[in-house]
């Protein structure tokens, strides 16, 4: 089987821009907005950008089950972070912004799947540490079982 070496001087080969749709897992984490901006730079000048909120739930077992975890930031005022951040960096960009609640891992794959999306970007470590202790790592599970390609940014 031929095999093909790159000299360390040769440019190294580079994908074509994503045209999309290219889903943001965003929290308002600083991963998450380095990955906001990875995603703008990966995708091509008209393609579809769609930024996510996902407030988790995780509800206490019984009769009086009760939320396990406290509201965080709004998701208006992350979603408006987002846009105005994406629209200030690349405003040819098709933007769609969207809040869901529920387990933000299923929540990013399950999009996914609906909207056939190419790229999942998110960040490597959330804002809420709570959540990260009671549902695990969404970003590992994103890459486990998303059906694109994920991009995680740390």
């Amino acid at each position: 089987m031929p095999t093909t070496s790159l000299r360390h001087d040769e440019p190294v080969p580079v994908d074509p821009l994503v045209a999309g749709p290219v889903i943001v897992g965003f929290d308002g984490s600083p991963a998450a907005a380095r990955a906001l901006d990875q995603a703008a730079k990966a995708i091509a000048p008209d393609g579809q950008l769609l930024v996510v909120t996902v407030e988790p739930q995780v509800q206490s077992r019984g009769l009086l089950s009760e939320s396990l975890l406290e509201p965080g930031v709004s998701a208006k005022v992350l979603l408006d972070f987002a846009r105005d951040r994406v629209g200030a960096a690349a405003p040819s960009l098709q933007l769609e912004t969207m809040a869901r609640t529920g387990d933000p891992g299923d929540a990013l794959v399950e999009l996914a799947r609906e909207r056939g999306a190419r790229l999942i970007a998110l960040g490597g470590r959330g804002a809420d540490y709570e959540a990260r202790v009671l549902l695990g790592s969404v970003a590992a599970h994103v890459a486990e079982h998303a059906p694109c390609d994920v991009l995680v940014v740390r």
